[in-house]
């Protein structure tokens, strides 16, 4: 069965499905918010992601300041600004939602 592939943006190709599910899994499985942190964080560095599978990763961590922290880190890195206002409905602080529109604005 072929590996399908996730969209792509002015010719940058993301993660495969495949290969993003089985990150995803890899990260879930780490025990304790910080090392679900730092896994993601190492994954942003070496994974051209799509906005909505950085959405994903960073949905996988429950404290709100965590979140904050990888999108606003991940927003130089991002091979996906064009799409990058999708990471931010993850976000239930207002104030959050804000400065991450400040940041992309």
């Amino acid at each position: 069965m072929a590996t399908k592939k996730s969209s792509t943006n002015s010719g940058t190709k993301f993660c495969t499905a495949k290969d993003f599910k089985e990150l995803m899994a890899a990260i879930d499985s780490f025990p304790g918010e910080s090392t679900k942190k730092q896994a993601i964080l190492s994954t942003i560095n070496s994974n051209n992601l799509s906005a909505s599978q950085l959405a994903q990763l960073v949905n996988l961590l429950a404290i709100e300041k965590d979140k904050f922290d990888i999108l606003v880190a991940a927003y130089p890195k991002s091979k996906d600004k064009k799409n990058y206002l999708k990471t931010v409905s993850i976000l239930s602080s207002i104030s959050d939602k804000e400065k991450i529109l400040e940041m992309i604005g």
